[in-house]
């Protein structure tokens, strides 16, 4: 939900996206209750613009079908590499508080991320239908790049701090660091460096040469299929999120070590910020009921493998195995492994519109801030200063050698309009370069949703997934003291 963490009344959610903000809200103190996220996209399996999509989701009556010729899902069947991605956040009990040049924040939630990178559309197709597909069949298949397949989920409890480290007239400048404690849930992945195969037909595989690393920690007997419900965290890591920014006043501020009240502390709105940031940089170890498998310059011949029976995936392991190293045991390496979170460097930027559009000078902005009780009506006060924004954001993944989830390439720019109580918001979104989707976002009070692909929900293109997000919080603003004839200093 970047429209929500981009917000300067984003609170304790900005530290999701840059922790250097949070000292720099107008709130001084921002209370997340409950907000959930979740972001599915991929550019292989779609359902047609014809399907009408909320009514598969909520009617049980047209179940989804996967095979035969009332299947629901179509597949891109195009020479590009197919990706996935789907992500989770639910946001418990969380809370910022800013006293003068300083901010402190401590956030709770459990997430989910999948990802599947570089996939070839030859292989995702095998994996689509099985191995029968006989237009592949007879074909050697080459793929020298990486291929990866990461599922993770985890909890984590975040400590947040930001400071201002320097201002030098209207400039600000503040650093910011969340440092993460991560318990591992669930993790599984496979990364091939290199595979060589052919499927001469539905019965037969062929591996002339394959580098595999793969590994799983999963709530399950691996024997039995019994699920394990007295051990949830089965692995622990830590995190960071770090980042810096450069904040341009209004208006020249003051010295902010000095205020009587919390709530006395007073906000400069800004003619424009700009901030980079390093997200989720770390790791979480997995060592209870955890494997990890291997297969070095690997060679494979294993006719009758449409008759392959497993009940668990302990079977499936040691007959992988037996074809492989031609035991049951060579395939697991290790009872512990190591899986990467989806780390990402952040570019954002942000502009109060309206100083922008009509030149007025700073000062002259900052002299109208508090007009909105003036009598100037509706219209009048939509062009208040720090009302009206335009905002960019920029997502690069981080390229890690070891086993990852991966974030995707991701631009946004959007423009809103918001005030303490109200926020109406459009973007629109690149993601992986190539795909455009269109966002719609609100807050009204304590509560706020949002979408960042508003047409996945209409029957304008195909399927290929959703995004959706909502939460409720509660915020003070700076300089609201309800003690009357109390004036309120200049925070900066």
């Amino acid at each position: 939900m970047p429209a929500i963490t981009s917000s300067h009344y984003g609170g304790i959610y900005s530290a999701q996206l840059n922790p250097a903000a949070t000292v720099l809200s107008p709130l001084y103190l921002d209370i997340n209750i409950v907000a959930a996220d979740l972001f599915v996209e991929n550019n292989y399996i779609f359902m047609p613009r014809e399907e009408n999509k909320l009514q598969r989701f909520f009617n049980s009556d047209r179940p989804f079908v996967n095979s035969g010729p009332d299947k629901t899902y179509a597949d891109y069947y195009t020479n590009s590499l197919k990706y996935g991605q789907m992500q989770a956040r639910v946001t418990g009990p969380s809370v910022s508080l800013v006293a003068g040049r300083h901010a402190f924040g401590i956030s709770t939630a459990v997430r989910s991320v999948t990802s599947v990178r570089d996939m070839p559309h030859t292989l995702a197709k095998f994996f689509y239908e099985g191995l029968y597909f006989p237009p592949q069949y007879d074909t050697r298949f080459v793929y020298p790049n990486k291929v990866s397949v990461a599922s993770l989920q985890w909890a984590e409890v975040g400590l947040t701090y930001s400071t201002v480290i320097s201002s030098n007239g209207k400039d600000l400048f503040t650093g910011g660091a969340t440092v993460k404690r991560l318990l591992g849930y669930a993790a599984a992945y496979i990364d091939m460096d290199h595979l060589d195969y052919m499927v001469p037909n539905y019965d037969t595989l062929i591996i002339y040469n394959a580098d595999i690393d793969a590994g799983f920690s999963l709530p399950l007997d691996y024997k039995s299929n019994d699920y394990l419900p007295d051990t949830h965290v089965r692995g622990k890591g830590m995190g960071l999120d770090a980042g810096f920014m450069w904040e341009r006043k209004l208006k020249v501020p003051t010295d902010a070590r000095y205020f009587r009240k919390l709530c006395g502390q007073s906000y400069i709105p800004y003619l424009f910020r700009v901030g980079v940031s390093l997200l989720d940089f770390g790791s979480i170890r997995f060592t209870e009921n955890a494997r990890q498998l291997g297969v070095v310059n690997g060679q494979l011949f294993w006719p009758g493998i449409s008759d392959l029976e497993y009940t668990n995936l302990h079977d499936l392991s040691q007959q992988v195995s037996m074809h492989f190293y031609g035991d049951e045991e060579s395939l697991v390496r290790a009872r512990d492994f190591s899986i990467g979170l989806p780390a990402t460097v952040s570019l954002q930027g942000d502009f109060n519109l309206t100083a922008f559009i009509t030149g007025r000078s700073a000062e002259n902005l900052a002299g109208t801030v508090k007009r909105h009780a003036s009598g100037s009506g509706f219209m009048g006060r939509l062009w208040e200063p720090g009302n009206w924004f335009v905002n960019g954001i920029v997502m690069l993944p981080v390229n890690r050698t070891t086993a990852s989830a991966v974030q995707p390439t991701m631009l946004m720019i959007g423009t809103r309009y918001e005030s303490p109580h109200f926020q109406l918001g459009v973007t629109g979104s690149f993601y992986d370069n190539k795909y455009f989707h269109l966002g719609l976002n609100g807050r009204f009070r304590f509560f706020f949703v949002g979408t960042d692909n508003l047409l996945s929900f209409l029957k304008v293109s195909d399927y290929t997934g959703t995004s959706l997000y909502a939460g409720v919080r509660i915020g003070l603003r700076k300089g609201n003291c309800r003690e009357l004839g109390f004036k309120c200093p200049d925070l900066f």
